[in-house]
């Protein structure tokens, strides 16, 4: 198209000026682009350009590059790097002299992979480089654990560029696909990679049973939390779940999935009446709080990149609905075409990673982008093979646009020449990648691959790998005895006659650890022995009582360590809503396990209810809703028990709130409220038993009174009366409470702490603490 676009112009009278001053590399670098490109980019109409030679800058005309050391020195720090280097990526194995050219990809891939960590190491320690000046580029992602775990293990930070693939990324599809699934409840294409996304978990052998109770269809029904239609899915659920055959493998291992179904599905219903009620930026945000897109991927595998990407598609998310004005077709049009489509986009990147870190990324990801130091490694990697019995079609230009196709490996007569085609085009695109890669580089540029034994170069056309490319440069030394005569030099790099540097990491290795340097060292001391193993001893002891902590805890574990100690005593005992006290009380009587059990179930259910609460609804009209919905909520918590006693202290709870002053006291407040549930995290606190990781909670309620100031409020469902009780539960929580006034002071950068209150529902007081 280009070319026949210039042929055109020509036509016309026009001229054609190329540009060929480079801003980016030093002339050392540029001279050896020529070297490898010009005698492997044969002009071609249609398929690939004549080569044209770069010239450097004037204002890097006289730049040499990266130069350090000189050939001959030895050690670590003394390596010498030239601004054009060559990584042989060959792995000796007993006597090098027969094996060197045979190294196995992957073992060529570890060998680079411990390379690279080493020098990068070496630049920054004994020359200042820093490590968002380094560009490492692959030909594939194949093998990029191999390169990403060598990183790691020297700490070296870096980041992952995955090319222009953001919307064929699973966690871009899987949250589209939600969106999909609220917005359109008759797609059942988008409802079916919910249930398989992260998010969900359902697995493969219950789709089955699941339509054949006729799931999508009672979906499509499902307009909002409307009670009936909830429990006729919780019925279908149930149902696909017994008829799940016990043997399926792996089936263990997700069981409980039905459960976790029943919540997706009233989130999704939640959502969908959002949808009609709620202002954009609110359904977003409930959207992303139901769903917890986000907190399930960021812990899987480069999961900052995942969470990257969801933030970006979030934010994207609430532009077009902004900018679209509640057009529904608008949004389903975008989402539905970009996945579709498989749309070129940017994906999203750390936060950290714009700070000092190590790309790395493919050779078409590269594009557009520059490094002062670029690594390109994988010269060896060979072009994917299509696999036998493969069915597509093909169009020869050339043949009239006659279609050609292959039906499960088996050719039609004409289709020999597609693959004639196909095969031309991928050897132009294979010089052009090259070209691409080596031109990244700025001030030095290493090429590491496993090269051939071999003496004549293939033609271009019939390269497979960007190494045999590279076998057509002027000046290549002669590799079969680059090893030997480097050995026997006491040296592991020679420089060739255009100034370029040939490196062999392994013999490095090998000569940087003398044989004389592996033996078994003096063994040590008896005393020493001794002082060693009573050390160990006392770390293990150390070890095991860190690793018998817990990895999380909750916000209000503390407060429970108080609470359960203010319950021993009879005057601060809890009651559900209705029961009288004990006639002659017993105390610190601990309460049967089913009745705690159903005091946390109604406890949860109750705070469900609280966090759906329509403000702006009629309130006993919305009681009636909330009470209906109570066997939903309680579905969830308990699991198989029954929740017929969770059941009463739940409504009963419910009743008293609306009865109280509490509920037209939330109704006022419905303007300032800024969130309910919100999530919290926080590092753990000093004490011996706080946990590894983290603390975590819910807020219930943060809102803004009419002062304008802040506050932080904590429903309670504890059946206390009288101010001695109140006082006494409300000191029990003062940790709860300080942790959440510390979370949002923090997050929000307040001068001043928010007011924390305690919410009695029962007793309908609310207490400030």
């Amino acid at each position: 198209a280009y070319d026949g676009f210039v042929d055109l112009v020509k036509r016309e009278g026009g001229e054609v000026q190329p540009l060929v001053e480079n801003f980016r590399s030093v002339p050392a670098i540029l001279a050896e682009v020529a070297r490898v490109i010009e005698p492997v980019m044969r002009e071609q109409s249609g398929l690939q350009p004549r080569f044209q030679p770069l010239l450097p800058c004037a204002a890097k005309a006289e730049l040499p590059g990266f130069h350090k050391g000189e050939i001959g020195e030895t050690g670590p720090r003394l390596r010498p790097r030239r601004p054009v280097e060559y990584w042989v990526s060959w792995k000796a194995e007993g006597d090098p002299g027969e094996t060197l050219a045979r190294t196995r990809p992957g073992a060529a891939a570890e060998l680079e992979a411990d390379a690279l960590a080493a020098d990068l190491l070496d630049l920054h320690a004994a020359h200042g480089v820093r490590w968002k000046d380094v560009g490492v580029l692959l030909r594939s992602t194949g093998e990029l654990d191999v390169y990403l775990e060598a990183l790691r293990r020297a700490r070296i930070p870096f980041f992952v560029g995955r090319d222009k693939q953001y919307y064929r990324r699973r966690e871009v599809i899987e949250a589209a696909a939600l969106v999909r699934a609220v917005l359109d409840p008759g797609d059942h294409l988008a409802l079916l990679t919910v249930l398989r996304s992260a998010a969900v978990g359902v697995p493969d052998a219950a789709l089955i049973p699941l339509w054949q109770q006729d799931f999508p269809r009672h979906m499509t029904e499902l307009a909002g939390p409307w009670p009936d239609k909830l429990a006729n899915l919780r019925q279908a659920i149930e149902a696909a779940a017994g008829k799940v055959p016990a043997d399926v493998p792996g089936i263990q291992a997700v069981r409980g999935w039905e459960r976790n179904l029943v919540a997706a599905v009233e989130a999704l219903a939640y959502l969908r009446e959002s949808w009609e009620k709620d202002p954009a930026d609110r359904f977003v945000e409930r959207l992303r709080r139901l769903f917890l897109l986000e907190a399930t991927e960021s812990a899987r595998y480069l999961g900052a990149y995942r969470l990257a990407n969801l933030d970006r598609f979030f934010r994207q998310l609430l532009t077009a609905l902004e900018e679209g004005g509640g057009d529904v077709t608008g949004v389903l049009r975008l989402l539905r075409r970009s996945v579709a489509e498989s749309e070129e986009a940017e994906e999203g990147r750390p936060r950290e990673g714009g700070e000092d870190a190590v790309s790395v990324l493919t050779i078409h990801g590269a594009k557009g982008l520059d490094f002062t130091h670029v690594y390109l490694l994988q010269l060896h990697k060979q072009s994917r093979v299509d696999p036998p019995g493969r069915t597509e079609v093909g169009v020869v230009p050339s043949s009239g646009r006659s279609a050609e196709y292959r039906l499960f490996g088996a050719p039609t007569p004409g289709f020999d020449r597609v693959e004639a085609e196909r095969a031309a085009v991928e050897a132009a695109e294979r010089v052009r990648t090259l070209y691409v890669a080596m031109t990244r580089a700025k001030d030095r540029l290493v090429l590491a691959g496993a090269w051939p034994q071999r003496e004549s170069a293939p033609e271009p056309a019939q390269a497979r790998t960007h190494v045999d490319l590279l076998l057509s440069r002027p000046h290549l030394p002669v590799l079969a005895d680059l090893w030997p005569a480097s050995a026997a030099a006491g040296s592991w790099s020679a420089a060739d006659p255009t100034g370029a540097l040939w490196y062999l990491p392994d013999l490095h290795e090998r000569e940087a650890t003398p044989e004389g340097e592996r033996e078994i060292p003096e063994l040590p001391a008896p005393e020493e022995v001794q002082r060693g193993a009573a050390l160990l001893v006392t770390r293990g002891r150390e070890a095991a009582a860190r690793m018998a902590l817990p990895w999380s805890a909750a916000a209000s574990e503390e407060a429970h360590e108080r609470l359960r100690e203010l319950q021993a005593d009879s005057r601060f005992e809890d009651r559900a809503p209705g029961e009288e006290p004990a006639a002659n009380p017993e105390p610190a009587a601990p309460r049967e396990p089913p009745d705690r059990e159903a005091a946390m179930a109604a406890g949860g259910a109750v705070h469900r209810a609280l966090e759906s609460w329509d403000l702006e609804a009629d309130p006993q009209a919305e009681l009636a809703r909330q009470r209906a919905l109570l066997p939903s909520y309680l579905a969830a918590l308990l699991g198989d028990a029954r929740p017929d006693r969770a059941q009463r202290r739940a409504a009963a709870l419910l009743d008293r709130f609306a009865a109280g002053p509490l509920l037209p006291r939330l109704c006022s407040l419905a303007a300032g409220v800024l969130a309910r549930e919100l999530p919290v995290l926080l590092p753990p606190g000093p004490r011996e038993t706080a946990p590894v990781g983290y603390v975590a909670g819910a807020i219930d309620l943060f809102y803004e009174d009419r002062d304008g100031a802040l506050v932080v409020a904590d429903y309670k469902t504890d059946d206390v009366q009288g101010e001695e009780a109140l006082t006494a539960r409300a000191a029990a929580y003062a940790p709860q409470g300080a942790a959440y006034v510390q979370a949002v002071q923090e997050a929000l950068g307040l001068a001043a702490p928010p007011r924390f209150e305690l919410w009695f529902l029962a007793a309908g007081r609310v207490v400030a603490a």
